[in-house]
């Protein structure tokens, strides 16, 4: 789920329907399941916002990586 509420952000602009075929359209058709629009609002809404702000806190938190143009 948590990799659902990732795609959502990349295509904000599609429904949950659009972005689950988006996010499935290349696994085998036996794999996949084709989830109502409303139940996937119910799942996001059980995982809540803790995942998504651990993630940004483990992110936020590492020191990025110097760029080979910036000086020491």
């Amino acid at each position: 789920m948590v990799y659902f509420v990732l795609a959502l952000a990349l295509f904000e602009h599609c429904s949950y329907r659009a972005v689950w075929g988006k996010s499935t359209a290349h696994l085998p058709v036996a794999v996949v399941v084709r989830p109502a629009g409303p139940s996937l609002l119910r799942a996001r809404r059980r995982l809540g916002a803790r995942p998504l702000k651990a993630l940004t806190a483990m992110i936020t938190s590492s020191p990025m990586p110097r760029s080979p143009t910036e000086s020491s």
